[in-house]
């Protein structure tokens, strides 16, 4: 019976140790995605030619809103919130959930309703594994 209590004891200090290695790993995972993210949006280093502030509408993201103040913006891409920066005539985001980094987006104007948009599922953007998408004005 002392035994059994002492491996029980033993592996409940392994286990509460384990979930701090585990939760190490994993806010590493998260401090390196995001970091590629920031860095690919410090890449885009153009004045903004446009603006792409105001709510609008996906079938595939559903609704979004942005927030722009000179190159910089902000708000939300169906489920997730996005920040980025306009440089040129495009729209550089790097849309989150939950403190981790899912997708690069790169938008630009389609017109005076309409933006068509590119996502990558990597971080940063890669042409390899994209999806094209559009957004209209709400």
């Amino acid at each position: 019976m002392k035994r059994f209590i002492s491996i029980a004891a033993l592996a409940a200090v392994l286990g509460v140790s384990g979930c701090g290695v585990f939760s190490e790993i994993n806010d590493e995972r998260y401090s390196r995605n995001n970091a590629k993210g920031r860095e690919w949006l410090s890449d885009q280093t153009m004045p903004a030619d446009i603006n792409i502030g105001g709510n609008w509408h996906s079938g595939d993201w559903g609704y979004a809103s942005f927030s722009q103040d000179g190159r910089r913006v902000t708000g939300n891409l169906g489920n997730y919130a996005v920040k980025g920066v306009v440089s040129g005539n495009k729209a550089y985001l790097v849309a989150s959930q939950d403190g981790w980094d899912y997708y690069s987006v790169i938008l630009e104007r389609d017109g005076e309703y309409s933006l068509k948009g590119r996502y990558s599922r990597s971080i940063p953007y890669q042409k390899w594994n994209r999806g094209d998408f559009r957004l209209e004005r709400r």
